[in-house]
């Protein structure tokens, strides 16, 4: 199975990341900066990443080169490991010149980023296992994944139809199953928890 890596800044992101990687066929290593107190810890995620001979990885910083422990020393050891690199910084040139992936992949890859949310992040996943995995390690029907696509800040999500209308989401119910919804007031409702919870209603 294909390994991707993905470092990011704030832990927000790591249950999204781990909901992702279960719709998907790519084996995920995921850490985040509060993963990596210790210089010793950047070396084990560095040496992790080259053992399962990583495909790809993807460094998140949400801000400059101090929102990563160890980055300058991860960018070196995954460029001589011959790692894609894809870095996702807060504006700065570092981000382009650190990325090694190829320039189109990254601009599309840093896209899913942006849009955000578990449907996303999956879709990321297989991308970079689709460009940059080994045949003989795809799933039959190979990495299928979709566009990015942009959620709603406000209005209904359902993380099997992200982007759909209500009325586009309510089309999609069945008539002799009940309803239930939930709410969220927080950014990060509409990336993890209300993911989970309602693919637990709907077992």
């Amino acid at each position: 199975m294909t390994t991707i890596g993905l470092y990011t800044a704030t832990e927000n992101e790591l249950g999204s990341a781990a909901a992702a990687a279960g719709e998907t066929e790519v084996d995920l290593l995921a850490r985040s900066k509060g993963d990596l107190d210790d210089p010793t810890d950047v070396d084990d995620f560095l040496s992790e990443l080259v053992a399962a001979d990583a495909a790809a990885v993807v460094l998140w910083l949400h801000g400059g080169t101090d929102s990563m422990p160890g980055y300058e020393r991860a960018t070196e050891r995954l460029r001589e490991a011959g790692v894609p690199v894809v870095v996702k910084a807060t504006g700065d040139a570092f981000a382009a010149e650190d990325t090694t992936a190829d320039g189109e992949l990254a601009t599309r890859a840093r896209e899913y980023l942006e849009r955000g949310g578990t449907a996303n992040l999956a879709n990321l996943l297989r991308y970079l296992a689709d460009a940059y995995g080994a045949a003989d390690e795809a799933p039959p029907g190979g990495y299928e994944h979709d566009d990015p696509v942009a959620l709603p800040s406000e209005g209904v999500y359902h993380p099997d139809h992200p982007g759909a209308s209500y009325e586009e989401l309510v089309a999609t119910f069945d008539p002799e199953t009940p309803t239930v919804a939930s709410g969220s007031t927080r950014p990060t409702g509409l990336t993890r928890t209300p993911a989970t919870s309602t693919r637990r209603c709907a077992r």
